[in-house]
């Protein structure tokens, strides 16, 4: 169960157990949550470079930057509370915008980066996404998969292959 809901994981890793891969599946799920947000929130979701070179430091140093903002936002709120990044983006474009017009005296940056708590939705009694929103398309539910016994010769060579 993951909060509310069945969650089946299909692998080819048969080496490890359910807690293990659980485990394995909530860091590469994190992993997925970043990459969403880079893309999302920071607008990085289509390349400006035209070579492979250009495009690989391109991710390269937009990765570098995201972290490097998130990890300061990390450090300046309070522990135990979680970070907005968008909210990070927010204040890294204030203080751009305020070193571009010589008037960074005013701001702090450690303070404007505590600010940056992620708000608390644990009261929340609908969905985020808007139901009637014209063009979104019903999901249709999947239902519990339907899962076949695996024979000994197909284990064997699965195994073998690994």
């Amino acid at each position: 169960m993951v909060g509310r809901k069945k969650m089946f994981l299909l692998t080819n890793e048969l080496t490890l157990d359910e807690d293990q891969l659980a485990k394995l599946y909530a860091k590469r799920w994190a992993v997925e949550v970043f990459f969403r947000t880079v893309k999302q929130s920071y607008q990085r979701a289509k390349l400006r470079s035209r070579t492979p070179e250009n495009a690989k430091q391109e991710i390269q140093w937009t990765l570098i930057g995201i972290w490097m903002a998130l990890t300061e936002g990390a450090q300046s709120i309070p522990s135990g509370e979680r970070l907005s990044p968008v909210r990070v983006l927010r204040v890294i474009c204030r203080l751009l915008l305020a070193v571009s017009r010589h008037s960074h005296q005013n701001l702090n940056l450690h303070g404007e980066l505590s600010q940056c708590v992620l708000a608390d939705e644990s009261s929340r009694q609908s969905e985020k996404n808007s139901k009637d929103y014209p063009r979104k398309k019903r999901k249709r539910l999947t239902g519990e998969p339907n899962v076949k016994p695996i024979s000994k010769t197909l284990r064997t060579l699965a195994i073998e292959a690994i």
